[in-house]
């Protein structure tokens, strides 16, 4: 079983070196969009904890939509895992707790840890105010069904210290 910390690390790692125009070269990767990257996430996750670790697209609870069913980006070593990625450029709402309303209720009904990973590409990142409203969202967070608590890893360059920075909250149910 790996930990939301470990998880949380590896994809710093992944942030950082999309970041880097060193690595990146001419591809121009912090421009990508959620779609574009995720063939190159389960790649790097399969990469960093082994074959067998990582589980791509697993099929989840998601209630309110009409098959009551979705699918989780991956499964870990038994974390959860879900991506939400604003690209150079992209709308702050791509990394807002309403527009990952599906993940959050997806990571909420998994039996076990769940982490939604945000990478955010852009110099003007999300504040702490933004990430404190995923622990406020009553609508989802309430109810007479079994939810399960998350966490939320946020990924981003300091636009005063120019450093690449992460960090995680916990978001109890």
């Amino acid at each position: 079983m790996a930990t939301v910390r470990e998880i949380s690390e590896a994809f710093h790692v992944f942030y950082e070196a999309l970041r880097d125009p060193e690595f990146s070269k001419s591809l121009r990767l912090n421009e990508w969009t959620e779609r574009e990257l995720l063939p190159l996430v389960r790649t790097f996750l399969l990469g960093w904890f082994g074959q067998g670790q990582v589980a791509p697209e697993v099929m989840s609870a998601l209630p309110g939509k009409i098959t009551g069913y979705g699918r989780l980006d991956f499964v870990v070593r038994g974390v959860a895992v879900e991506l939400a990625v604003r690209c150079r450029g992209g709308s702050r709402s791509n990394l807002s707790a309403t527009v990952n309303a599906d993940e959050i209720k997806k990571l909420m009904k998994f039996d076990g840890l769940a982490v939604l990973i945000l990478l955010d590409f852009t110099n003007d990142p999300l504040d702490d105010q933004a990430i404190e409203k995923f622990r406020e969202w009553h609508s989802l967070l309430h109810g007479r069904h079994k939810k399960s608590p998350f966490n939320v890893s946020h990924h981003y360059r300091d636009p005063d210290t120019k450093l690449l920075v992460h960090h995680t909250i916990n978001v109890r149910v």
